[in-house]
């Protein structure tokens, strides 16, 4: 148990260095550092409930476990905010210069803009417990929020271009509004940052724009093609007659196809039926 006690007095001192780290360029040492010592508390945990079960059974004072726990309690804010700031530096970097954008769908953008949200909102319930406990945790914390703002910016584009409306005819009038060059275009490889040298985050509205009317035509080619199938699942329903066959009803199939009809017709009127034109015909 002296060996335990021990171990108490190393993880305070860790502890306390944890409670002094401010560098968010540190950030992955940090976290590395922060989670060795969660490791080490729950292993000092588990070996004081073992001296409790023991104690119980000799029926000995129980040793006290307020003091490790308190630890505990207390590291946890200092925790998340180091898995948080690790794990918008690795994902951030991720999200901007390496994921290409015709790779992501309205599921990556929307999950990109949940975590950058939730991450903000970590800052200022963070900065509240720790604000008289440790400045340089603050100052992490306020440098890490200066970073989520900036990162902020970069979803709209995300949520306008990373959708599955999103097609080669939208890059070429995205392209088109901001006069990028031949040479400069290639919607197969372009990343938020390659987007951002090209200043297309200055035409965030007209992308928007474009964006709105993509997914409106994707709505309406999925309607079309969904009453194609059904169209092609139905089945004329006959009988034998004499020596041939004929046909029992249309009834059910006309009432179908009327609805189809109308459907259609509904659809011609649309300010985003272009694409779909011929098919409704």
């Amino acid at each position: 148990k002296e060996e335990w006690y021990k171990e108490i007095q190393s993880l305070h001192s860790d502890f306390e260095k944890v409670q002094q780290f401010s560098d968010l360029n540190d950030a992955s040492d940090n976290f590395n550092f922060v989670k060795n010592l969660e490791e080490n508390l729950k292993n000092s945990m588990e070996k004081l409930k073992s001296f409790n079960q023991r104690e119980t059974l000799f029926e000995l004072q129980l040793s006290d476990k307020s003091e490790l726990q308190g630890m505990i309690d207390e590291f946890d804010p200092f925790n998340k905010l180091w898995t948080n700031a690790n794990n918008f530096k690795d994902n951030s970097s991720i999200w901007v210069n390496e994921k290409k954008l015709s790779d992501m769908n309205s599921k990556d953008a929307d999950e990109i803009a949940s975590s950058i949200d939730r991450w903000s909102k970590d800052c200022a319930i963070l900065k509240k417990k720790l604000l008289e406990k440790s400045p340089e945790a603050v100052s992490a914390i306020d440098t890490l929020k200066e970073n989520l703002n900036e990162f902020q910016e970069y979803v709209p584009l995300v949520k306008a271009i990373a959708n599955e409306a999103w097609n080669e005819d939208h890059w070429k009038k995205l392209y088109s509004i901001a006069s990028t060059p031949d040479e400069e275009q290639d919607p197969k490889h372009e990343t938020v940052m390659s987007l951002v040298s090209k200043k297309m985050n200055n035409y965030i509205e007209e992308i928007q724009e474009i964006s709105h009317r993509a997914q409106r035509e994707f709505k309406l080619k999925q309607t079309l093609e969904r009453m194609k199938k059904e169209a092609e699942a139905q089945v004329l329903p006959v009988i034998p007659y004499k020596d041939t066959y004929i046909i029992e009803t249309v009834e059910d199939l006309q009432a179908i196809l009327d609805e189809q009809i109308t459907s259609v017709q509904a659809m011609k009127s649309s300010p985003y039926a272009k694409p779909i034109e011929r098919q409704c015909r």
